[in-house]
């Protein structure tokens, strides 16, 4: 059972790792907590290009084996982000509304487009495209596999999934996404003509 202070749904016991129990320690310790805050107010998106340069190239070696860790990091962060939103539902509404539009009114969306073009060369070079198809033939073969088990061991799973789905909120749904491509459609030909 979790203990007083402890967040919803958190592990504790043998299966938490090292790293999980340290940051328990560290979030429950105010002197560690002031640091934190203060030095993340002041993170620097100049200094942390800066800091790019310097991790690859003051020792190419060990940068290299470092990036090996890369898919690794990457699913770390992917579990990281879906508890992350798992965990949000138990904030108050109006609590996570306000801090959600104070973080999205500081994130630099002129950064985020860049991502593309930067990561575009690097990903060209090593066949990036190849290895993205591969990925995606390897999960379409993985859900036909799934759809055809399901249908050798019930015939009418189609009807009993559909039979499962409200379609008047499908239909809302759907006009939903409708009525917001009109408005992005006619919006984007107002500015042709404006321009």
């Amino acid at each position: 059972m979790d203990g007083p202070g402890s967040c919803p749904g958190s592990g504790r016991g043998p299966q938490a790792g090292a790293g999980v129990r340290v940051l328990r320690e560290i979030i429950r310790t105010p002197a560690f907590m002031d640091i934190i805050r203060t030095n993340a107010r002041d993170l620097d998106p100049e200094s942390a290009a800066e800091a790019v340069k310097v991790f690859l190239w003051e020792d190419v070696e060990a940068a290299m084996s470092l990036m090996g860790s890369f898919p690794q990091a990457v699913n770390y962060l992917v579990a990281l982000v879906l508890e992350l939103g798992r965990q949000m539902d138990n904030f108050p509404d109006g609590l996570l509304e306000q801090y959600v539009r104070q973080m999205a009114g500081e994130i630099d969306l002129q950064g985020i487009s860049q991502v593309p073009g930067a990561f575009g060369p690097a990903l060209a070079t090593v066949g990036f495209r190849e290895a993205a198809a591969g990925a995606l033939g390897k999960a379409v073969n993985a859900a036909s596999g799934m759809v055809v088990k399901a249908e050798s061991q019930n015939p009418d799973f189609l009807r009993d999934i559909l039979g499962q789905v409200d379609g008047r909120e499908v239909l809302r749904a759907g006009l939903a996404v409708a009525r917001s491509a009109a408005r992005w459609l006619f919006s984007s030909i107002s500015r042709m003509f404006v321009r």
